[in-house]
């Protein structure tokens, strides 16, 4: 079943644990790194948290983020196995910037923009 993520929350899939090292070694399943790359599946309403009035999204889903390793709480899906993260979108420290696209300055926030 989908998951809708209410206020200010994202949903996320976080990136694949890399399971051997360049030497080839394989790392066991308890000492793999938490990834800290992810991707939007979901986004909430953004609100103003003191007002109320709507916010612009400031991710979309599909976008590639970068988030801390213990963030959020951890949700599987019972239907499909899958395991998401959901974050408050405060917890987002950054966005992945395609290589095709350009950054805006818009008031106090920096925008991808299109070249």
């Amino acid at each position: 079943m989908p998951i809708r993520p209410l206020h200010n929350r994202l949903a996320i899939r976080r990136a694949e644990a890399a399971s051997q090292t360049r030497s080839g070694l394989f790392i066991p399943d308890q000492a793999q790194e938490r990834p800290v790359r992810a991707t939007v599946v979901a986004v909430g309403a953004r609100r103003d948290k003191k007002t109320g009035n709507p916010l612009p999204a400031l991710v979309a889903v599909g976008d590639e983020i970068l988030v801390g390793k213990y963030a959020g709480i951890e949700y599987r899906d019972p239907d499909t196995g899958e395991l998401l993260a959901l974050i408050d979108d405060e917890e987002v420290m950054g966005h992945f910037v395609p290589p095709d696209s350009s950054l805006v300055q818009v008031g106090d926030d920096v925008v991808i923009g299109a070249v």
